[in-house]
C-alpha cells in the first residue's frame, strides 16, 4: 500500500513543480548610462513601454533597466551575463564591441547631430579666440582637434568648458559659443535660437567635415532639415552618429524579436518619445558590415 501512496506523492509533486515552472516570469535587464543621459532615458522608455498592457506578446518575460557610467562597462557585465541589453553610444561600439565577441547588435537607435551655436558665423574657419570659452560636450572633442589643425592654431588655443546648458543660460550668449552631440531640434537650442536672434546653427566647411570623418571615423554626415530651427533657411549638413542597442549573443531569439517590434512600431505611435520617434530598420543598412549582429536581429531587419 505504501508503494502506491508514494508513487502518487511522486506524480503530484512533479506536476506542482512543472506548474510553477510554467508560470515562472523571466527578467530581463537592459543597461544604460549615468543620470541625464540619453542611454539612461532610452532605457526607461523602454521598459515603460514594454510594461503597458498588450505591448508584448510574452507575458511571462519583464523588462527592468539598470546603469553603468561607463559604455565598457555596460559590455563587460553583458558579456559576463550580468545584464541583457545595454545602450552604448557610436564611439564606444566602434572602440570596444571587437573585444567583446559574446556582444552583439541588435539596431542603431536615433540620430545624435554634432551642433555648434554661434553669433560668430566664422567661428570654425577662424583659429580659437583666446579670449572665447567654448562650451563643449566632451564627445564633441574630435571636432575641436580637427578645428585647431586646420587653423594651425592648435587645439591647445581652445578653451573650453564641459558644462551642461541648462545650469546657466546666461553663459551662452557671454560666451558665445556652444558645441553639442544631441538629438535636433533640441528644445535648450531652440530657446536659445528665439531668444537670441544673432545667434545661429553653424555650417561646417567642406574641409572640416572630411577632417573630422578621419579623425572620428564613427561620424556620418548627414541633412539636418531647413526649418529645424529658428532661423535656420536652408538644409545643412551636419556630422552625426546614432548610438547602438546591443545584446547578449544568446539572447533568446524571441526576446531580440519583441525587442525589435515594439521599437520599430514607435515612430507610428501618437507623439512618441523623440528619442523613438525616427526608429527606422533601414538606418541599420550602412551598418551590416561594421557590426556584428545577433542572427535574429539579422532576420527581422532583413539582411
Amino acid at each position: 500500500m505504501k508503494r502506491p501512496l508514494l508513487l502518487l506523492a511522486a506524480v503530484l509533486g512533479c506536476g506542482i513543480l512543472a506548474s510553477a515552472a510554467f508560470g515562472a516570469e523571466t527578467h530581463y535587464l537592459v543597461l544604460g548610462g549615468t543620470e541625464s543621459s540619453g542611454s539612461r532615458e532610452f532605457a526607461q522608455e523602454l521598459v515603460r513601454l514594454w510594461k503597458l498592457p498588450g505591448a508584448v506578446k510574452d507575458k511571462e518575460s519583464q523588462l527592468d533597466w539598470s546603469f553603468a557610467a561607463a559604455p565598457k562597462s555596460r559590455l563587460e557585465q553583458l558579456s559576463e551575463q550580468r545584464g541583457d541589453l545595454a545602450i552604448v553610444d557610436a564611439e564606444s561600439a566602434q572602440r570596444w564591441l571587437g573585444e567583446f565577441p559574446k556582444v552583439q547588435v541588435l539596431t542603431v537607435l536615433w540620430t545624435n547631430w554634432l551642433q555648434v551655436i554661434s553669433a560668430n558665423p566664422e567661428l570654425l574657419v577662424l583659429p580659437a579666440d583666446p579670449r572665447l570659452t567654448l562650451r563643449m560636450h566632451p564627445n564633441t572633442f574630435p571636432l575641436a582637434v580637427v578645428w585647431g589643425a586646420q587653423t594651425h592654431s592648435g587645439v591647445q588655443s581652445i578653451r573650453w568648458e564641459s558644462l551642461s546648458p541648462q545650469t546657466d543660460e546666461t553663459t551662452w550668449v557671454q560666451e558665445g559659443a556652444w558645441m553639442v552631440l544631441a538629438p535636433a531640434p533640441a528644445q535648450e537650442i531652440h530657446q536659445l535660437l528665439q531668444e537670441n536672434p544673432l545667434h545661429r546653427l553653424l555650417a561646417l566647411s567642406p574641409q572640416l567635415r572630411q577632417g573630422l570623418l578621419e579623425a572620428a571615423p564613427w561620424m556620418q554626415m548627414g541633412m539636418l532639415p531647413a526649418t529645424t530651427y529658428p532661423g535656420q533657411f536652408q538644409d545643412i549638413v551636419l556630422p552625426m552618429q546614432r548610438p547602438v542597442l546591443v545584446a547578449r549573443h544568446d539572447l533568446q531569439a524571441n526576446v531580440v524579436s519583441e525587442v525589435l517590434d515594439l521599437l520599430f512600431r514607435q515612430p507610428q505611435n501618437w507623439q512618441p518619445h523623440p528619442l523613438f520617434r525616427e526608429l527606422k530598420k533601414t538606418h541599420n543598412l550602412a551598418f551590416q558590415h561594421r557590426y556584428t549582429f545577433h542572427p535574429a536581429a539579422r532576420q527581422v531587419l532583413g539582411f
